[in-house]
Parts: C-alpha cells; structure tokens; sequence
C-alpha cells in the first residue's frame, strides 16, 4: 500500500485562474503532495477557453508568435527551477548574440542606447557625455547629479518601502530632481514603460526600483553609486521584486555590472518554440481532469472551520478544504466581494480583502504582430527593438524585432515584429477594434522603419486589464492584502499584482500559496 493510500480522506484544493500562477500552483500542490503522502485532489477552474493566461504562442507558415510575453529573466530562480522540473531545459534559448542592443525613437528616428546606461541613468559621466539623446543643456543638468545631496527621508512621498526606511517615491519626480526633466523624457519614461507600461508621475519607485533610492540614501549621487558597482563588479537589475515570500528585502543577485546599457540581453530566455511551451507543459503534468475549461466561478461560499463551497459556470458545486485565488486582483476582488455562507467572520474578512485589492490599478494592451519579407524592410533592423518616449507622440509604445531577438521565430529572408499598444499612458487605444489596431501598428511601423508594401499577415492579440500598476504606496497596499489574506482560513493569493511582474514572480507566488495550503490541508489529515 502507498502512502496515498494509507490516508484516510481525500483533501481537495482548487486553484482559480489558469494562467501562469494558477498552473505552477496546481503543479505543485499536485506533485507536493505526492512526495508527502497526502490524498488531495486539485481542481483548476479558467473561464476562458485555453490555459496560459497572457502566455501563447502560435505558428503559422513557419513563423512562431509569441502573443503575449516573449521571455523571462534567467536571473531569478524560480522559472528556471520549474523549466528544469518540467524537462524543458534543453529547449530554451537565451537572446541572439548578433544584435545585442535596443534603440529609443529620437525625432522620429530609432537611435541606440549609448553603452553606460542603466534604465534611469548613467554609469559614468563619459556615457553621459556621449549620448545623443540629450542636449548640452540635458547632460549637464544630468551631471549635476554628481552633486546634488540626497533629500531627506521626510521629503519625500507619504508611503514608507515596508520598513526598509526608504520612503516612497514616484519615478519621475526621482528621476526630474536628481537628473532633469530632459532625461526623464528621453530615457527613463520609455525604459520604464517597455517593463511596466506605466505611468511614471505614479510608478512606486520603492516597489519597482528600490536599489535607486538605496542609493542616493546611502551615497547621495546615483551616478557615483552606478561607477563605484560597475567598478567593483557588483550587479544591477532591470527590475527588482521589492519583497520575498518572507517579508524581508530581497538582495539583487545578478551578474556584474559591467557594460551597462539598458536591459542587460543575457539575462533573458525563452524556448525555440516559444513561451507557449511552458504553459502547455504544465497542464499536461497536471492529473488527468484537474483543468476545467470554461468553468468560471459563480459563487464562492465560506464555511466554518476554513472549508468553502465553490459553484462553477455549469451548476456544479464542490465542497473544499482549500482555495488559491490566481487572477489579476481586480478580477479576484469581484469574487471575493460577493463571498456567502454561513462564516460571517470570513465573509466581513473577505470584503475587507476585496476593498484593499481595487487599490491596485492594471492597465490593458495589444500587441500587433506583423510579419514581412526582409527586402520590405528599409532599416537595417540592428538590434533587438526599440522603445518609444511619450514626446514622440507616436501610436505605439515600443516593438520588437522578434526574429532579430531570438532565433526559430521567422524563415530565412523574412522578418517578425511585434508592435505594442495602450498601456497607462495611452490605454483608450489598446480598446481599439482589432481592425483599427492592426491599421495603426501598421502605419506606424512603415513610418519608423521605412517599411513599403502589405505585410504577409498581421496578428492582433489584446490583453484587457492584465498588466499591474505598481503606483506610489503599493508595498504599503501589498501588505495590506497578505494582513487581510491572513485572516481568512484556508484562502491564498497568488499573480502579478504583489512584488513583481515577471514570470519567475508568478511562479514565486503560486509556489508560496501551495506551500500554504499544502501546510492546511497536511495539518487536517
């Protein structure tokens, strides 16, 4: 007889929402309770028709599409951890070593990131010196960063980065006082809006790049900190989680600093066949009849001593010891909102949990995929992709030149570029009809980049309300959320909407949400 069967009830989860978060927790509530004997049963609902969420791929006359993201930092472990579980650690490819560098749109023309940057400002005053996207005027008032003292802790914003004793900032309010306004437009709004698609004049700097504001506090100059790192080799990142799993402040663990000049490429991954396979291979290590398609919740009931009662889209109800919520927070608040039953407590908790999630805001987009012959194409193409600054006034917020960036994404003598749409600062068109968004992404290409003719085809993927905005105060909101989280048994949350966006932040969440109801469940049998 096997462990399994040695316990003496059946214990059942289930996991709402079947995107990245939802399948890495069902993964692992699955295989966890393998290894420690215990009897579970995992159900996963998803409204939609397919599993995945934002992460897709397709092929079509021997191009791979990525529809949603394309890649995932290698620098946080989780997603590598998870790839290599799943076997798929032969199938990943990491950025072509042919074109390693981007471009921001300057007066209407792609032009390179200097080497010496990183994201919001130099690593040297050389770097600085050299660029062409500032004026004089601009890199002198850059330089002036050198010394211009750091402001007081109580300065700056209402919203302290979780007992760090940094205080909360907006990244462009940062960005104007210690660099200028002329950097703030030209390099560190289009940087950061490639990552977040966001807003800067409400970007948390505290919870998207803390290791700025660490230094200034601890050395007053960005810059001088920038050289000082880049010198001793100590590592930058893109883009930080402001907090582990623990609470405590996570250490930036990347490679050295050396050669800065805005994403650092190798960091980067993906499969020959693109971010799709991962999801896929997720389901199918699921249990035979764990997913559920097109099965939404229509009610969610608390019941005494943690249990729940879930009834999905076809009228059935399942009786449960546990739930994890693996949706955007806004979708997970319009649940938890309307929870019933007869737990008072835990219905007044789950309210108050709802309330706290609707401070945290997302933004929609589009990504518009075209596909061209390479003799169509009038710029060299160069580099990797290019980001564009908000002055620009332009219809898109960046591309990618998909078939520069990695391999196996389009045949030979052609190319794939992926335009992006909407975000915070222009999300009304992001709502465009598919028709209208694939004429924009159209015009505004061949304008860039010198394109003549129709595209082979054109592919329009939108993705409403699924990027979340990480504004000033959101390290306060986000433990707000895991306080009330706390008090409601048997309820964990996972997705993009805590400490970080990426895939490996996801997965990080949807593994520490089994772990807790691995821990509830184990403990009651």
């Amino acid at each position: 007889m096997n462990q399994i069967e040695q316990t003496s009830s059946v214990k059942r989860i289930a996991v709402i929402g079947a995107g990245i978060s939802g399948l890495a927790c069902a993964y692992r509530l699955q295989r966890e309770a393998r290894a420690r004997g215990i009897n579970l049963r995992v159900d996963l609902f998803e409204a939609s028709d397919r599993s995945g969420g934002v992460i897709a791929t397709s092929e079509r006359d021997g191009f791979t599409i990525d529809e949603g993201p394309d890649c995932f930092i290698s620098t946080k472990p989780e997603a590598l951890q998870l790839s290599n579980e799943l076997g798929l650690n032969d199938q990943m490819i990491s950025t072509s070593t042919v074109h390693r560098r981007s471009f921001i749109l300057f007066r209407g023309r792609p032009t390179p990131i200097p080497p010496g940057f990183f994201l919001l400002a130099p690593t040297s005053l050389r770097s600085l010196a050299a660029t062409p996207l500032l004026s004089w005027h601009g890199k002198l008032r850059a330089a002036l960063d050198w010394v211009i003292p750091k402001r007081a802790q109580t300065e700056l914003g209402s919203s302290s980065n979780a007992g760090s004793g940094l205080r909360d900032e907006c990244l462009a309010d940062f960005v104007r006082r210690r660099f200028g306004n002329e950097v703030l437009e030209r390099i560190a709004q289009p940087m950061v809006a490639g990552i977040y698609t966001a807003d800067p004049e409400k970007l948390s700097l505290a919870a998207t790049f803390p290791q700025f504001l660490k230094m200034e506090s601890e050395e007053g100059s960005v810059i001088r900190a920038l050289m000082r790192k880049t010198r001793a080799g100590e590592s930058l990142r893109p883009s930080l989680p402001a907090k582990n799993t623990t609470g405590s402040a996570r250490e930036d663990d990347t490679a050295g600093a050396k050669q800065a000049a805005g994403p650092r490429y190798g960091m980067f991954v993906s499969y020959k066949r693109g971010m799709g396979v991962i999801p896929r291979t997720l389901e199918a290590a699921l249990t035979p009849g764990t997913l559920h398609l097109k099965a939404g919740v229509r009610e969610l009931a608390a019941l005494p001593g943690g249990r729940w009662r879930l009834l999905d889209a076809q009228g059935d109800w399942h009786e449960l010891d546990g739930i994890c919520m693996a949706l955007p927070l806004v979708s997970a608040a319009r649940v938890l909102s309307d929870v019933s039953g007869s737990n008072a407590q835990a219905r007044t908790a789950c309210k108050a949990l709802a309330e706290s999630m609707q401070g945290v805001r997302y933004a929609s987009s589009a990504i518009v995929t075209c596909a061209y012959k390479r003799e169509q194409i009038a710029h060299k193409l160069d580099g990797m992709g290019m980001v564009i600054p908000a002055i620009e006034k332009r219809e898109i917020l960046a591309a990618s030149f998909s078939s520069v960036k990695w391999d196996h994404r389009a045949p030979d003598g052609h190319v794939l570029i992926r335009a992006f749409i909407g975000g915070a600062l222009q999300e009304h068109l992001a709502e465009l009809e598919p028709e209208q968004l694939e004429a924009l992404a159209k015009r505004e290409l061949a304008s860039i980049l010198g394109i003549s003719g129709e595209p082979l085809f054109v592919q329009v993927n939108r993705w409403p309300q699924r990027m979340a905005q990480y504004e000033v105060g959101h390290l306060d909101r986000v433990a707000a959320i895991r306080e009330l989280e706390g008090r409601v048994e048997g309820l964990a949350l996972a997705g993009n909407g805590f400490d970080g966006v990426g895939i490996p932040d996801c997965i990080r969440h949807a593994e520490r949400a089994a772990s807790e109801l691995l821990a509830r469940v184990g403990a009651r049998t």
